[in-house]
Parts: structure tokens; sequence; C-alpha cells
């Protein structure tokens, strides 16, 4: 689509030209309806297939981060499928890379970690027997930790019993293979078929509805690059606080719990106090002064508040414009409907609803 990267709007080619003139308000409120009647498509198509929208939706964004690289190649001559097929290509090794690198890194730590938590907890549990009774509580059945321990190896999906444990990986092997494969092929054609589907645009709109359409693709394009950077700077800020805060402590897989964190903390609150909870846990069972876990609580306790007045406000303002609470909704909302990578996925899309709504409430007349 004709849109503004840079100091002008692009043609189909890429090639700068002048912006659309401004839209009125009638047209931008009827641009914003469209925009809400496709978000009410894609909620259908969610509750209808799932987690077969991710790898789409991930080209999509894939597609969004990769525009202006395009339009810069476009502009000196590189044919548009040409560029849009070096980009996708350079975007996915870079990507599988990084992830295969972290893989090797720190699988060994994380599957620990993970095997390490059903005995953490019960642990803890059985402490928390014990106290309630020596203060006079009667808890019964007398459960030992051993027990619990077994019931919550059984309960989670790594230790369920081997015909269900085989199929959680082969499920999971799909669905990474169906996301390493469909996600390239739909960023690309994403890219490269643009010029075509902008035509077909263009043509279905009157001018000024199409210049609408423009200046709102243009301003959620900026909201979502905004967005997106300001995110991943964000994680990777919490990260290096959290890796370097814990590893001083001292705390058992201090990197991978730290990593995690800030890979995390992109829910809201959640995220974070998950992996305290986790943390804390491996701090209770690890140290047996009381100095090191006040270290632990000190760490997110700081972290959190850095976050809250200085990282989130500067990093990301008001990008999203949406209250906390509505932000947390749709993260577990869409956490529980498309899995994890659903979880990191709405917040960025949800900037190209925010600025409809904004449509929606335009009151200049044309």
């Amino acid at each position: 689509m004709a849109e503004e990267t840079g100091e002008g709007a692009d043609r189909a080619d890429g090639v700068p030209e002048a912006g659309p003139a401004p839209a009125s308000g009638t047209h931008k409120r009827r641009v914003g309806v469209g925009i809400f009647l496709v978000v009410l498509v894609l909620l259908v198509l969610v509750n209808l297939v799932g987690g077969l929208l991710v790898p789409f939706l991930l080209g999509l964004l894939g597609a969004l981060a990769l525009r202006p690289a395009v339009d810069r190649l476009a502009s000196v001559g590189v044919p548009l499928w040409v560029s849009s097929l070096i980009l996708t290509i350079v975007a996915f090794l870079l990507t599988v890379g990084a992830v295969a690198a972290l893989g090797y890194v720190f699988s060994d730590d994380l599957a620990n970690l993970f095997d390490r938590i059903p005995s953490l907890l019960a642990q803890h549990l059985e402490r928390g027997f014990s106290a309630l009774k020596d203060w006079g509580f009667k808890v019964e059945p007398d459960v030992t930790a051993r027990e619990v321990e077994e019931l919550l190896r059984r309960l989670a999906p790594w230790g369920s019993s081997e015909g269900s444990f085989y199929l959680t990986v082969a499920g999971g092997a799909v669905k990474t293979l169906l996301l390493v494969f469909v996600t390239p092929f739909a960023t690309f054609y994403l890219l490269a078929d643009r010029v075509p589907v902008d035509e077909l645009i263009r043509r279905r709109l009157s001018p000024a509805d199409y210049d609408a359409l423009v200046s709102y693709w243009r301003e959620a394009r900026m909201r979502f690059v905004s967005y997106v950077k300001g995110q991943g700077l964000l994680c990777l800020s919490q990260a290096i606080l959290h890796t370097v805060g814990l590893s001083l402590i001292g705390l058992d897989f201090a990197v991978v719990i730290g990593l995690l964190t800030g890979l995390l903390a992109i829910v809201p609150t959640v995220g974070n106090l998950l992996m305290f909870s986790i943390a804390l846990a491996v701090a209770g069972m690890q140290f047996t002064t009381v100095l090191p876990i006040l270290g632990v609580i000190a760490v997110y306790g700081v972290s959190q508040t850095l976050e809250s007045t200085v990282l989130a406000p500067k990093l990301i303002g008001g990008q999203i414009r949406m209250h906390p609470l509505l932000v947390l909704f749709l993260v577990l909302a869409a956490g529980v409907q498309l899995g994890i990578l659903g979880a990191f996925l709405v917040l960025p899309l949800a900037a190209f609803a925010t600025v409809a709504f904004g449509y929606l409430r335009y009151e200049q007349s044309g």
C-alpha cells in the first residue's frame, strides 16, 4: 500500500511521492469501522483455527518490520520480489540461528530448572504443612514432599505418561515445523505481492477513502514499529538487570531465570511475578540464610520499579494506549487461544486496533 516511510510516502514500487491529502472525519470514521470489521473476522478465525493463524501473524509482523529495508532497496532499482526474497531469507537465517544458539547454550540449564520445579514446589508445600501443624492446625491427609512431587510431575506436560509425552513432543514438532516453514513464505508474499493488493484496494475505494486508509496505515505502522522497538529494548534491559543481579547473589540458574524474566516482561506484571516466584523458590532451597533471599526480592523489586517509572514510559510511552487491565486480559486470552507466541503477538497487533479506535472517535467534519 502506498504509505509514508521516512520523509515521504511510497508508491507501490517503493519510490517516494507526496503523501495523501488530509482525510476528513467522515472518511476516517469509515476506515475505522472497516478496520474493526477486519478485527472481528480475525477473532472469528482465531476461534475456529486457533494456533494455525500464528505463522501468518508472525509473517505479517515480519513484513511490517522488513518493509522499510525493502523500500530502500526498491528505491535504488532492486526489483521488489528480489529485495523481498533476500531480506526474508536473511531475517529467517538470523532468527533461526539466534534461537538455535540460545537453545544450544542454555538447553541443559533450562531442562534442569524445569525438572527441579516440581521438587521445589513440593518441598515448600511440605514446609507449609509442617508450619500449619506446629501452629495447631489439623492438616489432613498427611502429605509428604515426595507424594506432592509425584503428583506435580504427573500433571506437568514433561512428566506425564510415556505415551502422552511422545504425543506432546510430536504435536510440538508439527507446530514448530509449521511455524518454521510457513512464516517465511507468508513474510515474502506479503512483501512481494503488496503492489497488486494496493491496486485492488485503490480501485475499490473512493479517492477520499483511499487517502484515509493510507493515513491510517502510516500512523498504525509507525506506532507498531515504535512499540516493537521499545518493547524489545525493555525486555533486553530487564534480562540484563535480572541476570546480573541474580548472578551477583549466586543463585542457581541465574542466567536462565534472568533471560526468561526479560523475555516474559512482554506480559505485564504476570511474567515478572511468575519468574519472581521461581527465583524465590530456588533461593529458598539453595540458601540457608535470609540475606540472599532478601537479595532476590530486592532485584525483582528494583527492576519492577525501574520498569514502571523509567523504562516503560521512556521506551514504550503511549504507543498501545490501553488500560493495563485490558492489556493483561488480551495477553492471557491470546496465550490461551494461540499459545505463548500468541501472547507475544497480541500487543503489537493491538497498535493497529488503537489507531482504528481513534479514527472512530474522530469528530472533525470533512
